[in-house]
């Protein structure tokens, strides 16, 4: 008996030692050039983080054991300002000056977690937004709380690198639904007549 718990004391040393917190990079995977008919557009982008870590994700050992952390290369703040201009111009709107409407960007999560089967490792992310654009009269003219995941599979090493892709996919999944909200507002060549807002259902944040 006191040989089998001396053999797992020493599997745990192991895997745990020398590991340390890693660092993911991501992004919008959106094309580098934006469209040719791209759209001008004066708008004014404000990105707030309320999550309370600033981790993206962390590192388990042989025993599934968390003993590292994964944190975002940039501050995830910059990361969404800029995939959302990304974004933006590769769905036809290219921002080029700040204007009367306020976008109003909130994160609210976004994370990566490793999930373990019987003969796959997955890493799934999940962001979630809450979305606000604001005249310049401080009129709401659109709110949404829009949920985005992204899977990258397989994996075989806990890292950030691997949270880096899954985050990667889901902000592209996150901000494709924003700017396919956004365009019939932001596509108007006038925003001096009354905008009507279509019906746009997504997961509630909980």
């Amino acid at each position: 008996m006191r040989s089998h718990f001396l053999l797992i004391l020493s599997v745990v040393s192991l895997t745990s030692c020398g590991i340390k917190n890693d660092y993911a990079r991501f992004s919008s995977l959106a094309m580098t050039h934006p469209p040719k008919n791209a759209k001008p557009l004066s708008l004014h982008i404000a990105v707030e983080d309320f999550r309370e870590s600033q981790d993206v994700g962390y590192i388990k050992n042989g025993l599934e054991m968390k003993t590292g952390r994964i944190i975002s290369k940039a501050p995830v703040s910059q990361v969404l300002y800029a995939a959302t201009l990304d974004s933006l111009a590769n769905h036809g709107l290219l921002v080029t000056s700040p204007g009367p409407l306020t976008l109003l960007i909130k994160i609210q999560k976004c994370f990566s977690e490793y999930t373990t089967g019987i003969f796959i490792t997955r890493a799934k992310a999940s962001i979630i937004l809450e979305v606000s654009l604001i005249s310049q009269q401080q009129e709401e003219l659109y709110h949404q709380v829009i949920h985005g995941e992204g899977l990258e599979s397989p994996v075989f090493i806990y890292s950030g690198k691997n949270t880096g892709k899954a985050l990667s996919k889901a902000l592209k999944n996150t901000l494709d639904t924003l700017c396919q909200d956004l365009m019939p507002i932001l596509g108007k060549d006038s925003f001096k007549e009354k905008l009507s807002l279509p019906e746009i259902s997504h997961i509630p944040l909980s």
